[in-house]
């Protein structure tokens, strides 16, 4: 377990303090996926599918550097696939797009049950004051535009 991970536990644990939820709707960190491998994503996919939550990015540093959520309508699976980790279209295998562009190593999650989603928004705000990654204040479309810079995809300024 990293460093970084056993933090995350902590603020998970820190939020339960704040919030009193059932006992069936424990909030619980977990691994989701290693982000190179693309055979296991497809596995956890197909889990995680079907529920809100948070998700955290752990870069190749073993810092937590990104923290968002699903919820309402949406769910891990679909968030996934359609925002952050879509498989190359030549070949099937290679996950491209935000994960290369800011670093990603794992995605951990903090799933929520359904009828608790609403809880959604403030765990995820609790996290991001909690943790403080470096994403959530610097954003995303930096660390992206320098990543398509690299890969030569655009120019830049």
């Amino acid at each position: 377990m990293s460093p970084s991970f056993e933090r995350l536990v902590a603020a998970v644990a820190e939020f339960h303090n704040w919030v009193e939820l059932p006992k069936h709707n424990h909030l619980s960190p977990k691994l989701m996926f290693e982000f190179t491998d693309a055979s296991v994503w497809a596995d956890q996919y197909k889990v995680n599918a079907g529920l809100p939550g948070c998700y955290i990015f752990e870069d190749a540093n073993d810092e937590l550097v990104y923290v968002g959520s699903v919820s309402g309508n949406e769910d891990f699976g679909r968030r996934f696939a359609g925002s952050y980790v879509r498989k190359h279209p030549d070949d099937g295998t290679k996950i491209e797009q935000l994960g290369n562009a800011i670093g990603a190593r794992f995605i951990y999650v903090v799933d929520v049950t359904k009828e608790y989603a609403f809880v959604t928004p403030a765990l995820e705000q609790f996290l991001i004051s909690y943790l403080n990654p470096r994403l959530n204040t610097k954003g995303l479309v930096h660390a992206l535009r320098n990543q398509l810079i690299a890969d030569g995809r655009i120019k830049g300024a």
